[in-house]
């Protein structure tokens, strides 16, 4: 038990984060329940063998993102040899401008009928946003106008000045058609990075969806439970609306297409291109992960 506790203190400790008792419980290796978790928690405490303190969060996500809820406890759990680097790279939070124009951004990227899901990825989703952090985002676009979606969200991002440097990572697409991941990312970094997205906004119950098509990441955490809610947004005023413009932009998204694959190609960012994923980055974590066995 002490060693697979170890594993995912040793994992988030990666990324300066100490983990709260739920998400030790939810990235847990093998089943447990919490019961049995609290009191090997408080049993380590008590030999302080084990460090607990408060959590320590930005409120600039929350402020900036108000539609999803947090649902972890306020304490955080950290073994001593990584006490030290997940106090030390705390930050302040984003200035009130950058967290005002990240939620104007939302708002747009809602109303788009174009877009059905965006969610906080990576550790944005763990730590909140920080001052010079990006904020990682995933986005499920409507079946067959994942390019368009993509175009309009990252023309948007241009306009109000966030895209890249200090503002969204735009680096993750789902067509809503297609929300199996890949059997070559089916992976615990993969698993760790879908069960730990904060949805924004899901107007068609996609992430339910999205973890009702991975079933495979009960294979790495078997105590991750289906039942995350999102909130709703209704359509009901937009229908007719949101057809005329899916309609209207459906045969545009081969012209998108055509515009975007060779700025991705020139630089250098695709990692998976499909007609129904796009995974763009850079630096992939996952291979940092594989050299220090973090990855199974």
């Amino acid at each position: 038990m002490e060693k697979n506790l170890a594993t995912v203190l040793e994992y988030f400790s990666f990324f300066s984060y100490a983990p709260t008792f739920d998400e030790i419980h939810l990235f847990f290796p093998i089943k447990i329940t919490k019961d049995e978790l609290s009191i090997l928690l408080n049993q380590l405490v008590r030999q302080r063998r084990l460090i607990l303190e408060p959590k320590i969060t930005s409120g600039a996500t929350k402020q900036a993102i108000g539609e999803w809820k947090m649902r972890l406890k306020n304490e955080t759990y950290t073994l001593p040899q990584y006490s030290i680097g997940t106090k030390k790279k705390s930050s302040p939070g984003m200035s009130d401008k950058l967290v005002g124009t990240i939620r104007t951004y939302v708002s747009f990227l809602k109303w788009c009928p174009l877009i059905r899901y965006v969610g906080v990825t990576g550790a944005s989703a763990m730590r909140g946003m920080h001052k010079n952090d990006d904020v990682d985002l995933c986005i499920v676009s409507k079946r067959g106008h994942i390019w368009s979606a993509r175009f309009f969200s990252i023309i948007l991002a241009k306009i109000l000045g966030i895209h890249s440097l200090t503002g969204v990572c735009l680096n993750l697409y789902f067509d809503e058609g297609d929300l199996s991941i890949p059997k070559n990312k089916q992976n615990s970094y993969i698993a760790h990075e879908v069960l730990q997205m904060k949805p924004i906004f899901d107007k068609s119950d996609i992430y339910n969806r999205f973890l009702d098509q991975n079933g495979w990441i009960s294979r790495y955490f078997p105590n991750a439970l289906p039942d995350k809610k999102t909130e709703q947004v209704s359509q009901t005023l937009l229908t007719g609306l949101a057809q005329l413009t899916c309609l209207i932009f459906s045969p545009f998204d081969y012209v998108f297409k055509w515009i975007q694959v060779p700025i991705i190609r020139r630089n250098n960012t695709a990692f998976y291109v499909s007609s129904t994923q796009l995974w763009l980055f850079r630096n992939d974590f996952e291979k940092r992960l594989k050299g220090r066995g973090l990855v199974i």
